[in-house]
């Protein structure tokens, strides 16, 4: 398998080409859109990257006018010239009645039932996917809000201000705050989170969001809907309208299946609009709004045309507060905090934990190179606590989160405290990384790690 440097490069090779030879491109007769995708041959995708060009009708070659004839190639690189198809919003619109019997999520994830509650002529509401929480860098009024698409927050005829619920309209979560639409370029909407609410930046099933970045064609990709529940596919097309100086990113296509493609499977349904599309790395690609009338293609809105239309945002990294949110609820800290206080040991642990959070959390948020790590082994999604764990529910250790061990988060966080922590972190970090190592192989639970230590004696 293609490594995904390799794809990235291949991708950014052929973008260049057409950028190159996009006025050429672009103004042949009936041309509506171009970019980089995944050659068809008979009606099937192909493992092999072109440059497309996309029209309202494609004609016989006996019905082109003359000097109007697509070029197959440029530069050795094949052009397929593919037909434009019809979309179909996958906003969900039924009864109230008929709602899905969905859970309320606190602290808010993506992949969560929204719904603004307002009821069309037939006496339906719209029904659609959280995708994500951003962070919007207003000068005078900065503020956390969340995503989704403007067919779902401002269905049926909603404003700005209008509550917005989780999973029901009477479970107040935010209020819509800006929407925006562009034709097949942009249909996306922020709602302000309601001061009182708690939230994570993580999606269901995916894990703890880690920023934004660029799509390729070819790359694996995932979202979590409130319909399909999770499902993986690969990025076909990459759209863009562009010159040598400046890219428009005009939308992505998504098709199920990876590393190959099962097209008779749907990547989503309707009611998984809003979803985010996410990249192995958890970094946000896009916005699902769209699927095709006559196939299963899902259609993203690119979250670089996102952010140029609608400004920058960006997905929160959590802060101290939300970080606390991520580890626990109250009732299970304080199990564990009891039950390690009943040994010297566990005692002497709890201790070292307490004097030592605060740094911690404070060097994974702000100093440069523990970010990085951090995020590179997944730090957040490893010590975050499912939203919904009963009370007496065993909290099961992940040993392993997207190819990233445990045991390899140990070391090379216990690493980066050491050397850019304080004397006391450091010396604590050094003290205890290889009796966490051995938990971490040996133990199943924290339940199980809290026993072992509390068994442990002093010699």
């Amino acid at each position: 398998m293609e490594t995904e440097n390799k794809l990235r490069e291949e991708h950014e090779a052929l973008l260049l080409l057409l950028r190159k030879n996009f006025k050429e491109l672009s103004g042949y007769n009936g041309v509506s859109s171009t970019g980089v995708g995944l050659r068809m041959k008979d009606g099937k995708y192909t493992n092999e990257l072109c440059i497309y060009v996309e029209v309202e009708k494609k004609l016989p070659a006996n019905q082109v006018q003359r000097g109007q004839m697509i070029p197959s190639q440029i530069s050795n690189v094949k052009i397929d010239i593919v037909e434009k198809k019809e979309k179909t919003e996958i906003v969900l619109k039924i009864k109230p009645e008929e709602l899905i019997n969905a859970p309320k999520i606190r602290p808010l994830q993506g992949g969560t039932q929204i719904t603004n509650g307002i009821l069309d002529s037939n006496g339906n509401i719209a029904v659609g996917t959280l995708g994500a929480m951003i962070y919007v860098p207003l000068k005078k009024d900065a503020f956390t809000g969340l995503l989704s698409n403007h067919h779902v927050l401002y269905a049926n005829g909603a404003s700005n201000g209008q509550s917005i619920g989780q999973p029901y309209s009477d479970d107040a979560i935010a209020t819509n705050y800006e929407g925006k639409t562009m034709g097949t370029e942009l249909d996306m909407a922020v709602a302000k989170i309601n001061s009182d609410t708690k939230f994570t930046n993580d999606v269901i099933s995916i894990g703890t969001l880690c920023g934004i970045d660029k799509a390729y064609v070819k790359q694996r990709v995932r979202k979590y809907g409130i319909t399909s529940g999770l499902t993986v596919g690969q990025i076909t097309k990459v759209g863009v309208w562009c010159d040598e100086h400046t890219c428009v990113y005009t939308g992505l296509e998504v098709i199920r299946g990876y590393p190959e493609l099962t097209p008779d499977f749907p990547f989503a349904q309707p009611g998984d609009s809003g979803s985010v599309l996410v990249s192995n790395e958890a970094k946000v690609l896009g916005l699902v709004w769209a699927i095709g009338k006559s196939d299963n293609t899902c259609y993203c809105n690119d979250v670089r045309r996102m952010q140029q239309l609608a400004g920058e945002f960006k997905i929160p990294t959590p802060n101290i507060s939300q970080m606390t949110q991520l580890l626990s609820d109250a009732k299970r800290l304080e199990k564990y905090k009891n039950e390690l206080s009943q040994s010297e040991m566990g005692r002497e642990i709890l201790t070292q934990f307490v004097e030592n959070i605060e740094e911690g959390i404070k060097l994974v948020n702000k100093h440069r190179e523990c970010m990085v790590a951090w995020q590179r082994v997944k730090g957040p999604v490893f010590i975050s606590l499912e939203t919904d764990l009963k009370e007496d529910e065993p909290y099961v250790i992940r040993k392993e989160i997207e190819g990233v061990k445990l045991t390899e988060m140990i070391m090379r966080m216990g690493e980066a405290f050491v050397l850019y922590g304080s004397p006391q972190l450091s010396a604590a970090v050094k003290k205890y990384t290889a009796r966490l190592l051995a938990y971490a192989r040996e133990c199943n639970t924290l339940e199980d790690v809290i026993k072992k230590i509390n068994e442990m004696h002093y010699v």
